[in-house]
């Protein structure tokens, strides 16, 4: 059986309307209740956030310069103890070192110390007692006086005295051995003499 291709038509007829499906659109819906929060425009008050006691320092460029060369980089610095033992002089009283131990001022001032200080004893002068006291004694390795004796002694009162003075010397300039301040031995003569008036 063989189709034909026929063509199709299609017609459009103007079909009336009826007058009565024209419907008016329906009212629009009534509008919401009023629970919306009305907004209220505030204008924004200006406060200045700095009080009066927090005045800011303006800098110049040179000043944040100088502050930012002044600030240093703090390195941790590992400290170690390192025990040193004191210094431990030689117990024994040296009679001549490399260094003789000296009188703050010199000789001439320890003789004039010694003149300032003594004092005649009456007992001595009473009985007109004269002579030369030598004294030995050591200045320590740290320039005190000390084991001071009576090498060749004139009276008791004389000797005492010489004593006295030499027990009240102020501190010297210690001997050195080696480079090493060391006890030294010192002799000092004193000499007790009567002026006739």
């Amino acid at each position: 059986c063989e189709t034909v291709d026929a063509p199709i038509a299609a017609l459009m007829e103007d079909l009336d309307q009826p007058e009565d499906l024209n419907v008016e659109p329906p009212p629009p819906p009534p509008p919401p209740e009023e629970t919306q929060q009305q907004l209220k425009y505030v204008a924004p008050e200006v406060v200045d956030s700095i009080k009066p006691e927090e005045q800011v320092e303006l800098l110049t460029a040179a000043e944040t310069m100088e502050i930012i060369q002044d600030e240093e980089v703090v390195e941790v610095v590992e400290v170690v103890v390192e025990v040193v033992e004191e210094y431990q002089p030689p117990e024994e009283v040296f009679i001549i070192v490399e260094e003789m131990p000296s009188y703050p001022g010199g000789e001439q001032a320890l003789y004039e110390y010694i003149y300032e200080t003594i004092e005649y004893p009456p007992i001595a002068l009473e009985n007109q007692i004269t002579g030369m006291v030598i004294v030995r004694f050591a200045v320590t390795y740290e320039g005190n006086i000390d084991q001071a004796t009576v090498l060749r002694g004139v009276d008791a009162s004389l000797d005492a005295e010489a004593l006295r003075v030499v027990n009240s010397l102020p501190r010297w300039r210690p001997g050195k051995q080696a480079g090493e301040p060391v006890s030294v031995w010192y002799i000092v003569r004193i000499q007790f003499t009567l002026e006739s008036i």
